[in-house]
């Protein structure tokens, strides 16, 4: 671990590539993906105690997170697409997955005690409203709310862009992300939707499956709890732990065959450990 947080602390400010589309000294390279995961790995040490040198760094990696969001103008923020912005951003053009990843980092760095501006997250909660598909939810039908099953969230773009599609790794982000900005109950359709499509219609059957639905999955279903975290959990823990290789020089490891979207050994194996430790990583929120 300490190896990992020293290389990260030699290498910011020092990737960003010949185009320069980022020249900002908390910035790992010119991605948003990158930015987000690495940032949240710095903001969680700082929050666990770490050392002054760590706390300084995280603090420019979630800047460089503010700098890079999308806004129509400064006023009107979105989220974030794979690029930071460089001119007047196109509304809607934000990408789910990468908005997820910075999200997560600037929700572990108000844990850890850092600053992060306000308006990152209601940019955020404003596209999400934009972007997520909760047609035919009626609040007034008590039993029909209990089992809606909308909450699809377009991987790219908006609904009314795209016509409502997404995946379950989409939706389970955004799901996430509402519960993690703030301001949506559990029973909010935004995320009672995707838990219920989750529970109803895709719980893992065995590895492998889709690791990086099953990574925000899990920390939506935990985060959901009750009956919608047990069957997740019940499903989940057993086929990566019967997934797990045993013996041989990948001991320990878990296999990126097509089915678990991973494109190597390593994120395959980090992001099962991820959703197996999910009951550590976040409390359960308050919402």
């Amino acid at each position: 671990m300490r190896r990992g947080i020293k290389w990260l602390l030699e290498t910011q400010g020092k990737g960003l590539s010949q185009f320069k589309k980022a020249p900002h000294e908390g910035r790992w390279t010119d991605l948003n993906y990158t930015q987000g995961i690495a940032a949240m790995a710095l903001c969680e040490a700082a929050g666990m105690g770490g050392s002054s040198e760590v706390k300084i760094a995280a603090q420019k990696a979630v800047e460089a997170i503010d700098d890079a969001q999308r806004r129509t103008d400064d006023s009107q923020r979105e989220a974030w697409d794979y690029w930071p912005q460089s001119e007047k951003a196109i509304a809607g053009q934000n990408d789910s997955s990468v908005m997820a990843w910075n999200v997560l980092a600037l929700k572990s760095a108000r844990i850890a005690g850092l600053k992060v501006n306000v308006f990152c997250f209601e940019g955020t909660m404003r596209w999400i409203d934009a972007a997520q598909n909760l047609k035919d939810f009626n609040p007034n039908d008590a039993a029909a709310a209990y089992d809606y099953l909308g909450g699809f969230m377009p991987y790219r773009g908006t609904c009314a862009q795209f016509g409502g599609q997404g995946s379950f790794a989409t939706m389970a982000a955004a799901g996430l992300c509402r519960l993690m900005i703030g301001g949506a109950a559990a029973d909010h359709p935004g995320v009672l939707g995707p838990c219920n499509r989750i529970k109803k219609a895709n719980l893992p059957t065995g590895y492998p499956f889709n690791l990086y639905y099953g990574y925000y999955a899990s920390l939506l279903m935990f985060q959901k709890g009750g009956d919608h975290w047990t069957a997740w959990n019940e499903a989940m823990k057993p086929a990566l732990i019967n997934g797990q290789l045993r013996g041989g020089k990948d001991d320990g490891s878990w296999d990126y065959p097509e089915a678990s979207k991973c494109e190597s050994r390593v994120m395959s194996t980090a992001l099962a450990v991820l959703c197996l430790e999910v009951y550590y990583r976040f409390q359960k929120l308050n919402n």
